[in-house]
């Protein structure tokens, strides 16, 4: 596994856990991720990843399961001597964070969940349909994905409205290739197809570390109400709505996100609203 460390001589570590796709070098691309990254590693040791089958990993044939998905956070911990951590978990990686701290008490001391989600939107509303229609539903947005995948359209619906004002033109060519070095199409599709059908909600009532909940109103990928999902089934987490933020935290130009997040891992009864 491909994974990167920032800060030395930090009393806690901080596993930054990705969505369905990453690519640990391509992040320092974004503008704005490297300052986020380290402000943070300023108090914290940092650990970035890229989950197996995605980025810098191994490559493999088949879409990864949630067992190898909390897998992969054991294996970052044992390879830098980590036994016990925070969780930042992003997207899909609020997920694999929420059901890991779920799982593994011990390891987890403090957690935050930004732009997450305990299951899939797209048949929440349609739940009483035949399986058969349901797989129809699914079939089709995951075909649309994997159809524009490579172009960067998903990155860019991803990001801030203000975040794209300031880019120049041919960032949208670091887009399409952060999605294409990324993660393959036919792996995507296998991903797309898997991880739409997670669903961790039984779990979360076993969430014991202190978490905070982020999420912006904005957000294109994955619907605000998703975010407020997992605040009221983790008991006694706190919720830091957000707005403008797209599906994304580090373009902060203003300090405002990193600023909350430190200040509730340094007291977990407190966060600056922004």
């Amino acid at each position: 596994m491909a994974y990167q460390v920032f800060g030395v001589n930090c009393p806690e570590d901080l596993i930054l856990v990705p969505g369905i796709v990453s690519h640990i070098e391509h992040y320092h691309l974004f503008p704005g991720f490297t300052k986020f990254i380290t402000q943070l590693s300023k108090h914290y040791r940092v650990l970035l990843f890229d989950k197996r089958g995605s980025g810098l990993s191994k490559k493999i044939d088949r879409a990864p399961t949630l067992e190898e998905r909390e897998h992969d956070i054991d294996l970052v911990m044992e390879e830098n001597s980590s036994e016990k951590a925070i969780l930042l978990g992003f997207s899909e990686g609020a997920q694999i964070s929420a059901l890991y701290a779920a799982n593994n008490p011990s390891k987890v001391s403090k957690m935050i969940l930004v732009s997450g989600l305990p299951h899939s939107a797209k048949l929440e509303k349609v739940w009483w349909l035949p399986k058969f229609f349901k797989y129809f539903i699914l079939k089709r947005a995951v075909d649309k994905t994997v159809r524009d995948w490579g172009k960067g359209f998903f990155m860019r619906k991803s990001l801030p409205r203000e975040y794209l004002k300031v880019m120049p033109s041919e960032f949208n060519e670091k887009l399409g290739q952060f999605e294409r070095e990324s993660l393959g199409p036919e792996a995507l599709k296998k991903l797309l197809y898997k991880s739409g059908r997670h669903d961790v909600t039984p779990f979360l009532k076993d969430v014991k570390a202190p978490t905070l909940i982020v999420h912006s109103k904005d957000d294109q990928i994955v619907p605000f109400y998703l975010g407020q999902k997992l605040h009221h089934a983790i008991e006694g987490s706190q919720f830091l709505p957000l707005n403008g933020f797209g599906h994304s935290f580090f373009y902060d130009p203003k300090g405002l996100i990193i600023n909350s997040f430190l200040s509730f891992l340094s007291n977990t009864k407190k966060v600056n609203s922004l």
